[in-house]
């Protein structure tokens, strides 16, 4: 059964009436209502389109008691017109496993609502390579405190996972779809940066892809500084410092052993002031494991060429940091870059110090970092790739000034013909 392709049929019979990306959240509504009590989903799609509205927003009432957030920052379903409501209903109804439709919503929400895509879901290459570099992660205590749709996370075998995602519509669809898929999973909803809704104190792994180049309010700047991650106390944050707060969030919540995965602008890593500041920390503590350059398109709402900066506090004292270019793997295409099975084997290899190769990898100490550039962590500063260039012979330019003489001269005598006339 092609799950996806149902969704775009049902999101097609609601054209006229709604948005796609809003079309999408009343299906993953009737969906998660399906899937929460079949029985009385069943009695309500044997109902007439007149009455299965009023059925079905009397169940949703009933379900909010146990599933609040689920359903709390849904789209009324009293949006779409009856009949077409009922067409979702009666077409939902004979569909005996549900859980495949959490991908299927997933993936056509993402082609759905085309630039905004970031601000629900996850690329298809940083979710292939962000799980595979955690690698196993079985018995450890994970955060995403920037879940948006919590797709990486979900992809990650962890212990226990934490999400917190600010936007209540994007809690309430990611809650629905945890719903479809057969998962209990709750979602925190809140700024992060402000109001933390987790009770553990520290994780063993923090995964997170925040929105990128984040300004702050003058007012959020000055809360931040008094929060107990900021370790830059004698500064003021600046409102351009989005990217490195969110640096100097990820090592506050990890505990002594952990490691932060965390997509940044390239921009965090060589920019000087408050930024410069922050990665003088990292370098004077050591807590740098790796930074990854990506290539342009591996992220889904913007064509950036982003990074991956890896953090650890359980770092061996000396140990260099790794280097690894790889904005060439992948393949380019209309929507991004996909990364193939073969692509994935070799990013990681390169990532992880199983491959090393010089125009891609570079391990480089402390030390040399603070006698050469100072704080610099942009990858394009320690690996630059030479281009080759070849140079024709002196026989093939020869021959094509031959050839270029001889037409010059054709086209010379046919306009003095011309002109005698």
């Amino acid at each position: 059964m092609d799950y996806r392709k149902i969704i775009w049929k049902l999101t097609d019979i609601c054209r006229g009436q709604l948005e796609s990306r809003d079309a999408i959240d009343i299906i993953s509504t009737v969906i998660a209502c399906a899937s929460l009590d079949k029985e009385r989903f069943r009695a309500i799609a044997n109902m007439g389109s007149s009455s299965i509205t009023l059925a079905l927003e009397n169940m949703i009432t009933d379900l909010q008691g146990e599933q609040l957030k689920a359903f709390e920052g849904a789209l009324p379903i009293a949006k779409l017109q009856e009949r077409t409501l009922a067409s979702i209903v009666y077409e939902i109804t004979d569909i005996s496993d549900l859980r495949p439709f959490s991908e299927a919503i997933h993936e056509v929400l993402m082609n759905a609502v085309g630039k905004r895509a970031g601000e629900y879901s996850t690329s298809g290459y940083m979710l292939k390579l962000l799980p595979a570099l955690v690698g196993n992660a079985s018995g450890l205590k994970l955060l995403d405190a920037t879940s948006g749709l919590a797709r990486t996370a979900s992809k990650i075998a962890s212990s226990s996972t934490t999400l917190q995602e600010i936007n209540l519509s994007t809690v309430s669809l990611s809650q629905r779809l945890f719903i479809i898929q057969g998962k209990e999973q709750v979602i925190f909803q809140g700024d992060s940066l402000l109001h933390p809704q987790w009770r553990e104190d520290k994780f063993d792994l923090v995964v997170m892809q925040p929105p990128l180049s984040m300004r702050l309010q003058n007012e959020t700047c000055e809360q931040i500084k008094e929060m107990p991650y900021v370790f830059i106390k004698d500064k003021d944050v600046p409102r351009t410092g989005g990217d490195v707060v969110w640096i100097q969030f990820v090592l506050h919540q990890l505990n002594t052993t952990g490691k932060g995965y965390l997509i940044l602008p390239q921009g965090s890593l060589f920019r000087g002031g408050y930024d410069g500041l922050v990665r003088d920390y990292l370098l004077d503590n050591e807590l740098v494991d790796s930074v990854v350059a990506l290539p342009a398109g591996s992220l889904s709402h913007t064509g950036i060429a982003p990074v991956l900066l890896v953090l650890s506090k359980g770092k061996q004292k000396g140990s260099p940091i790794r280097f690894v270019d790889l904005t060439d793997i992948g393949s380019k295409e209309r929507n991004g870059v996909k990364l193939s099975d073969k692509d994935l084997e070799y990013a990681v290899g390169l990532v992880n110090g199983d491959i090393d190769e010089a125009d891609k990898t570079l391990d480089i100490s402390v030390r040399e970092i603070r006698q050469t550039t100072g704080n610099l962590l942009n990858v394009a500063r320690y690996i630059q790739v030479e281009e080759q260039i070849e140079l024709p012979s002196v026989e093939e330019k020869m021959k094509e000034l031959e050839q270029a003489t001889t037409e010059f001269q054709k086209y010379q005598s046919e306009l003095l013909s011309l002109l005698s006339k």
